[in-house]
């Protein structure tokens, strides 16, 4: 949980600072030159999460709740970015290649493939139980994709990948 606290908010702290989410998330501290504002903003998620999965009838349950919610949000992250390699392998075929990806294309197509089953397993698995915390999660994934879009298309930061020009 330390490292996830210490990358996650790093990253919203990169998209604002870069323009490609909210302005006020890429604030650092002036002295201690941490990210606080989204740091802030991830521990007031934190805790609206624990109390939107607090189940009042059986509270030792939140700790499994949490952990499905959050389970199915980084493994599908992980998902994403190795399913990345392909579409990139075959977009960018003369892109200069710092690292190989070793047995490819056989081991990311053995991740993606056990990735997808193992997070069917666990929302199958949830949802039998009554436990729906890992649909929300993905739903809010979900919901994050057309309001990244939305959001580039109005961005005054919108370089184009070099080679593409779009028309507007």
């Amino acid at each position: 949980m330390n490292g996830i606290i210490l990358t996650k908010a790093r990253v919203a702290y990169a998209l604002g600072r870069d323009g490609l989410s909210f302005r006020f998330l890429g604030r650092a501290h002036p002295t201690l030159a941490t990210p606080y504002a989204s740091i802030s903003v991830q521990g007031i998620a934190s805790v609206v999460l624990v109390f939107a999965l607090l189940d009042p009838a059986n509270p030792r349950r939140l700790f499994d709740r949490l952990t499905n919610y959050f389970v199915i949000v980084e493994w599908l992250a992980l998902l994403f970015a190795i399913a990345a390699v392909f579409v990139l392998r075959r977009t960018m075929r003369d892109a200069p290649r710092s690292y190989r990806t070793p047995g490819y294309p056989w081991v990311p197509l053995i991740f993606v493939v056990g990735t997808v089953a193992g997070l069917a397993v666990i929302v199958g698995n949830s949802c039998a139980k009554g436990d729906f915390a890992p649909l929300w999660g993905l739903a809010i994934v979900l919901a994050g994709f057309p309001v990244y879009w939305i959001w580039r298309r109005g961005s005054r930061y919108n370089p184009q990948p070099e080679g593409e020009t779009h028309e507007r």
